[in-house]
């Protein structure tokens, strides 16, 4: 039985849960790193809302072509409820844990898995994307938290938003029936393919998009 990397959601948000159907960015994402983790069998805290499962949410980004890569979910990924929903975002559950206490460790963890999952669903590699540019990247700018509560699957899962620079042309192979049509496209060509049906984004690749539409000043309308 597979487990998944969980924090208690009430370790972020305490007594406060947020109601249903909103969307929420942390402004201080590192404060996750102070948490303490449980490994949970996958059967239990998909249902249970009072854990949240840590997923690593990266987005490829090629400034050359001013592209992000776009992928429809296969029917092999780990998450059947987004079956068949475009994505900007690849990664998925961590089966690790670190140890108690030990910021460094969890950021070891975290990138370790991110890493591996970018390799497995891309073919990308350490000489493409070092891991020690993804243990900073969780304390840029650029790092989020992003949580949802639209959704059953939502309000268990938080996302670790990263952004990567990368040469699209390295993205030689994809994972078979995890990650099906991908494509390099920029976001205006997202932004229209969205508005006219011809692709359903998911809620986290919307809120990454938005927060890049806002970050950059774009004055798209608002997908959410």
């Amino acid at each position: 039985m597979s487990q998944a990397l969980c924090i208690k959601t009430e370790s972020l948000f305490g007594d406060h849960i947020p109601e249903d159907n909103v969307q929420i960015t942390f402004k201080d994402p590192s404060k996750l790193f102070q948490k303490e983790t449980f490994l949970i069998d996958r059967e239990i805290c998909e249902k249970d809302q009072s854990y949240l499962q840590v997923i690593p949410y990266i987005t490829l980004y090629d400034p050359s072509i001013c592209s992000f890569f776009i992928y429809q979910r296969g029917s092999s990924g780990g998450e059947n409820r987004l079956h068949g929903r475009c994505s900007i975002g690849l990664g998925g559950h961590v089966e690790a844990i670190p140890e108690k206490d030990n910021v460094d460790s969890f950021i070891d963890v975290l990138a370790n898995e991110a890493s591996r999952e970018l390799e497995e669903e891309t073919g990308l590699t350490l000489e493409d994307v070092p891991l020690d540019k993804i243990k900073r990247a969780f304390f840029e700018e650029n790092f989020g938290l992003i949580h949802c509560r639209k959704t059953d699957v939502d309000k268990v899962h938080i996302g670790l938003s990263l952004i990567f620079n990368v040469d699209y042309s390295r993205v030689t192979k994809t994972e078979e029936n995890v990650i099906s049509k991908g494509e390099w496209l920029t976001i205006g060509e997202i932004y229209e393919k969205a508005f006219s049906n011809e692709i359903e984004l998911e809620t986290w690749s919307k809120m990454v998009l938005h927060a890049v539409n806002l970050r950059d000043n774009l004055n798209f309308p608002s997908l959410l």
